[in-house]
């Protein structure tokens, strides 16, 4: 691994995330001497707990990583302009100028979910350092293997969004000399995707299933929300289809079949985003939302005049579903519950489609439909939505093993249509696909790429499906068209490459004196 020592690096500072009741609550205490902390197996668990932060933080952290990867996909529009709230464009694929400007304080300059690349190196030091704690073993392991799968996730998740990082060797962080003043280059394709499996793999191992209980019909209230080997397993599941290794894919998507990880789907696709239901066998992974570690999905979607019952409620209206995708969507499907195409306003205004667009006037649904995924009437004040925020879930593993399958052995089989099927049909039980319906694999792809973006929209999944399916640019180029912006650079090899990755922030470039590459194009 190459490397340049030139400039002082500070370790992020240690953090308590501390249990309280069935929430985990965070609470800085300042720095802590690693050789004095952690001695005990609390003090274990509190380092342990200290990472979930990262990723129950809905805002800031696995609920930006979702948004802004969506972003760039033919389900997300927004109504604030081309270049606000951010600085990654949600319908300007020429976004240099927002992914390249922004300093350390300017925290909307860029996507915020790069600067998670310092958790590599905190969660590396504290596995070696829970390494010499004496406690139950069988505890030790599993508190390793939720910081291994922390690695696995958190190295994914960068990795799809901008390709390898910069991750320090344990004995680097170890050396007080190098460990203080160390750039490092970013990490071979190779050894960034070995990170990840490898991470994952011994995850799984020595994770339990789940914490969900048949018996109780929920999660335990300690333990929700800890990382589980289903949720390692899961996002091998997405490592090897990222891939294209498919028959690893559809031997983990099987995996997943398993009763002991006791997933199964809810009966009603809307019950997934309300309060009442948040602790649901469907979800493989939620990030945390209380009151005071909440997301602004409904905020962020809401329209200013819209009637919300009276409900004390923010409304920024940006948020939209594009057109041209809502009508992707058969009328019945029950999935559009909540995503709002025609509403009477506060003033007595009719707005949809033919009013806000058609019509020749620039209304609240001139970019698209309202998507009010998360349910207003309940757990939501203010601009708070305090409904966890759905990340994983098993309509997902569902849906890419049956793609798998098909990939897998060339051919479309009833077992492939019955998984899809099983998505399908809740939401259009009058509609289920028949075998008929797919003459050719190109066929059954393309229409379970379809059924995919209708079934997870605004959930992170999309760009990675386009991709794989070889159709982001494609799609790319039609939404742009739609919305009035350029398509010239996409239309180039060098854009194609370009926008499947995000740029790395320049300031991060800056400060590594060029150690740190750009991603091409940019």
């Amino acid at each position: 691994m190459k490397h340049k020592i030139y400039k002082k690096i500070f370790l992020p500072m240690l953090c308590f995330l501390m249990l309280a009741g069935c929430e985990l609550e965070y609470v800085e205490y300042g720095k802590i001497e690693a050789s004095s902390f952690p001695k005990t197996e609390e003090e274990a668990k509190t380092l342990v707990n200290y990472m979930y932060h990262y990723f129950i933080r809905n805002w800031e952290g696995i609920f930006n990583a979702a948004l802004m990867s969506d972003a760039v996909t033919d389900n997300f529009e927004c109504a604030w302009g081309s270049s606000t709230w951010g600085g990654y464009l949600y319908n300007y694929y020429e976004a240099n100028a927002s992914l390249y400007h922004g300093g350390p304080t300017d925290t909307y300059a860029y996507p915020s979910v790069y600067e998670y690349v310092s958790l590599l190196s905190t969660m590396i030091l504290n596995i070696d350092r829970l390494s010499g704690v004496e406690f139950d073993e069988a505890l030790k392991n599993r508190y390793i293997g939720e910081l291994k799968c922390g690695l696995g996730w958190l190295g994914f998740m960068l990795y799809d969004l901008y390709g390898p990082v910069p991750i320090p060797t344990l004995e680097i962080l170890k050396n007080p000399l190098l460990g203080g003043g160390i750039v490092l280059e970013r990490v071979s394709e190779e050894e960034m995707q070995a990170f990840i499996e490898t991470n994952l793999k011994e995850a799984a191992a020595a994770l339990p299933y789940s914490y969900y209980s048949t018996h109780e019909n929920s999660y335990s209230a300690e333990d929700y929300g800890r990382f589980t080997k289903g949720l390692a397993n899961f996002v091998l599941l997405k490592y090897y289809m990222l891939m294209r290794r498919w028959d690893e894919a559809e031997a983990m998507g099987r995996e997943l079949l398993n009763p002991d990880y006791g997933y199964r789907l809810m009966s009603n696709y809307n019950d997934l985003y309300t309060l009442a239901n948040e602790h649901n066998a469907e979800s493989i992974f939620s990030g945390w939302a209380t009151t005071t570690d909440h997301h602004e999905w409904l905020a962020c979607s809401m329209t200013g005049d819209f009637d919300a019952g009276g409900l004390d409620l923010q409304r920024w209206g940006g948020y939209k579903m594009p057109w041209p995708f809502y009508e992707t969507y058969d009328p019945n499907d029950r999935r559009l519950e909540r995503v709002i195409a025609e509403y009477i306003d506060v003033n007595g205004v009719l707005h949809n489609k033919a009013t806000d667009r058609d019509g020749g006037t620039v209304g609240q649904l001139y970019k698209g439909a309202m998507p009010l995924k998360y349910d207003w009437t309940s757990g939501a004040s203010g601009a708070i939505c305090a409904i966890d925020f759905v990340v994983y879930r098993y309509a997902d593993a569902l849906t890419l093993l049956s793609e798998a399958i098909v990939r897998n052995g060339g051919a479309v089989t009833s077992e492939a249509v019955a998984l899809l099927n099983q998505v399908r049909t809740r939401a259009l039980p009058e509609k289920p696909y028949a075998m008929t319906d797919f003459p050719s694999v190109e066929i059954f792809l393309s229409e379970l790429l379809a059924e995919r973006g209708r079934e997870f929209y605004m959930e992170g999944v999309r760009r990675q499906d386009l991709i794989r399916h070889d159709k982001f640019i494609e799609f790319a180029i039609a939404k742009n068209k739609y919305a009035g912006q350029p398509t010239r650079q996409l239309e180039t090899p060098e854009g194609a490459l370009k926008y499947k990755r995000f740029a790395i922030p320049m300031y991060h470039i800056t400060n590594s004196k060029g150690y740190i590459q750009q991603n091409p194009g940019f």
